[in-house]
């Protein structure tokens, strides 16, 4: 596993629907497992636009609020790409909208999205 992917989360990258269905179906895999940067198979179908396989994953009682290792959610990720369908998909699974995510500033400290905008600035220390 490249990155601790597992085959359920290199289909879901790559679109192929039915084979995220048959590992989905054959539990093979844990549908909510995250790499190493906390991405699980719906996080990187919501980045590469995979609505099928968001489909897949959702209907399969995937943990639609999970978050990566930057707390982004599948729904942050996809509207952040401009994938419309893929943020429909999650808002008809009750993805919640009010989760904001965290970045990560190159002294070490944190800031969340909404800090963000709430500020319109940061400053990164070199």
């Amino acid at each position: 596993m490249q990155n601790g992917r597992t085959p359920l989360m290199v289909a879901s990258i790559e679109g192929y629907v039915d084979i995220v269905k048959m590992l989905v179906e054959a539990r093979t895999n844990s549908i909510n497992k995250q790499n190493e940067d906390g991405f699980s198979a719906l996080h990187l179908a919501a980045q590469h636009g995979r609505a099928d396989v968001v489909r897949v994953i959702t209907e399969a009682l995937a943990h639609v609020d999970i978050k990566t290792k930057d707390r982004q959610t599948a729904l942050f990720i996809a509207s952040e790409k401009g994938h419309r369908s893929v943020v429909e998909l999650l808002l008809l699974h009750h993805a919640d909208v009010d989760i904001c995510s965290e970045m990560t500033l190159v002294d070490g400290d944190s800031i969340s999205d909404t800090q963000f905008h709430l500020t319109g600035s940061y400053d990164v220390k070199n």
